[in-house]
């Protein structure tokens, strides 16, 4: 919490649908002054949180630092931040905390923006991938989706360009041999997909799936348009390759340009 409508529409995202038991650590970072205190429960008392219980907390020092700490200490399921905006059509910026919590966070990250738009459906993207973090994101999206009784959608980019740092055979086929064999390839895996969410879960959960051509990062943004939600995993290996403010590429592109809250599942510990 920094007294910006990034984050308090952070918070009001965190405290959507929780009840009394449900517990929410609204914290502010800053050198310790009388002041501090009065302005975080300023802030708390001016957002919507609903039947959330709330607990504001002080802490001093570095913001992404402390932050890290608290969600470990604290054992948190969830950290949110706010993502400043800029005018249009100019995209949303990713700050310094952000970036450093991305990096190095080992709980699930809520960005959301101060201009997110109202969905039009009432849907949860997920983006599909391979190995660990995919599957980790898949579970939370699924768990989020049954919570909030939304469907649930799974996306898989099929690249336009050739991928030097491959992430598997899919890619390689889209560009050098047969991207219609290589959509349906995504395709066949994304119903395999559903059919284990389906499996794995008692509630009715509707789910779709689709294979777009294109970058990971633009194809997840586009289609998250409308969407109440965006759920991708980070593997361990994107930051090999990260460029943009320390993130990778394709995960700038996607948090800076989704018109809805994005949620980075890191792979689990």
């Amino acid at each position: 919490m920094d007294g910006s409508a990034a984050a308090r529409a952070a918070l009001e995202w965190a405290c959507d649908g929780l009840e009394r038991d449900d517990i929410v650590h609204a914290i502010h970072v800053r050198p310790d002054d009388a002041s501090a205190r009065a302005d975080l429960d300023r802030w708390v008392a001016a957002s919507s949180t609903g039947d959330a219980t709330i607990r504001p907390v002080v802490l001093v020092g570095d913001p992404a630092e402390r932050l890290l700490e608290a969600a470990d200490d604290l054992g948190a399921d969830l950290v949110a931040v706010g993502s400043h905006g800029q005018s249009d059509p100019l995209p949303q910026r990713l700050g310094h905390v952000a970036r450093q919590l991305l990096r190095h966070t080992r709980a699930p990250i809520a960005i959301v923006g101060d201009d997110v738009a109202t969905p039009a459906t009432n849907t949860v993207v997920a983006g599909v991938g391979h190995g660990t973090a995919t599957r980790a994101a898949l579970r939370w999206a699924t768990t989020y989706a049954v919570d909030h009784q939304t469907g649930l959608k799974l996306i898989r980019a099929v690249p336009d360009r050739p991928l030097f740092r491959s992430d598997g055979l899919l890619d390689v086929m889209a560009w050098y041999i047969d991207r219609d064999m290589a959509t349906g390839w995504a395709l066949e895996d994304l119903e395999a997909a559903a059919d284990a969410i389906e499996q794995s879960t008692d509630d009715d959960l509707t789910i779709s799936w689709s294979a777009p051509s294109g970058s990971p990062g633009s194809v997840l943004a586009d289609t998250s348009v409308g969407a109440s939600l965006l759920v991708i995993g980070l593997h361990e290996n994107d930051h090999e390759s990260a460029t943009d403010h320390d993130v990778p590429r394709w995960l700038h592109r996607v948090i800076t340009h989704a018109p809805c809250p994005v949620v980075v599942v890191p792979v689990p510990d």
